[in-house]
């Protein structure tokens, strides 16, 4: 009987923990808890940014790669041993991609410390508040939205989510937005569904630095 109640445990347990958090989970993005409903607001710490598991591990294989090149190194140098240099250069060619992955994930980082948006459908906005500005947008005011993403095929293309936004108002201001803070896409959808949205592909959607922002704000000439 004890066996009986423990395995019943260890499988009903996690089943209703799954249920609960899919219930949660649709809640928060189409149901009453939504900013479909109600005003949210989001922010990310750092905390939150990088102590991710997908990047905890990528730290983990960059030291890998890193020391296993190390160790291949040491053992190619000795006589008789080229061919080990071509093991060296993998390991190594591996630990420079995921270099480039995490520079790519600061750049992207730069436009999202210290940002809190909020979204309000009772009064339809979106309210982006920075160290250098607070950008009030709401479907009178923004002219066009493009969604700068990374083209691939790969789901599991480790650069493939990464992407931002980009509101040009009437007044030929460009705002830019991490997509993390968007995940609800279906506000876009619903409350500037009148105003024009392009999706802009890339190789790699790279963070425009912000004096690039500037000059794009001053070349504005149309809104087509």
């Amino acid at each position: 009987m004890t066996a009986f109640f423990f395995l019943f445990a260890l499988v009903f347990i996690p089943f209703v923990w799954f249920i609960v958090k899919m219930i949660r989970y649709t809640s928060k993005t189409i149901g009453d808890e939504s900013p479909l409903y109600t005003e949210q607001s989001y922010s990310l710490s750092a905390y939150d940014y990088f102590f991710r598991f997908f990047k905890i591990l990528l730290a983990f294989l960059l030291v890998q790669m890193i020391v296993l090149a190390w160790i291949i190194a040491k053992e190619a140098i000795r006589p008789h041993q080229p061919l080990l240099f071509l093991c060296t250069l993998c390991f190594t060619g591996f630990a420079a991609y995921f270099c480039f992955i995490f520079y790519f994930d600061w750049q992207y980082w730069t436009i999202t410390k210290n940002v809190c948006i909020t979204l309000n459908p009772h009064t339809p906005s979106i309210i982006i508040s920075s160290p250098d500005q607070t950008s009030f947008l709401t479907p009178s005011n923004v002219v066009r939205i493009e969604h700068h993403l990374r083209k691939t095929e790969n789901s599991k293309d480790p650069l493939g989510g990464y992407g931002f936004f980009l509101f040009y108002d009437t007044n030929q201001n460009v705002v830019q937005l991490n997509n993390i803070f968007l995940i609800h896409v279906e506000f876009l959808a619903r409350f500037f569904k009148d105003i024009p949205q392009t999706i802009v592909w890339h190789t790699y959607p790279w963070v425009a630095y912000s004096d690039q922002i500037k000059v794009k704000r001053k070349n504005l000439a149309s809104h087509n």
